[in-house]
């Protein structure tokens, strides 16, 4: 249930709270509708992996237009 309610509070952050950018800490895709919510309302996204040379899968990635693909950035610590 955690994964939901993280996708609940980047829905939350971009459409009520109006926010520019949101900081995710996970390497867990579940919550990459939250990512697409976030982005698709505007928000810039930078997911942080804790695992080194962890990246999102290109299934998921791909699934972003062209036009806003630089609104999603990952890092792996």
């Amino acid at each position: 249930m955690v994964d939901t309610l993280i996708v609940a509070d980047m829905a939350h952050a971009a459409y009520v709270d109006g926010d520019d950018d949101i900081v995710v800490v996970t390497s867990d895709t579940d919550i990459w509708p939250g990512v697409l919510i976030a982005i698709k309302a505007g928000c810039t996204v930078t997911q942080i992996h804790a695992t080194p040379n962890m990246r999102t899968p290109t299934a998921l990635t791909n699934m972003l237009p062209p036009g806003i693909s630089s609104y999603f950035n990952e890092i792996s610590l």
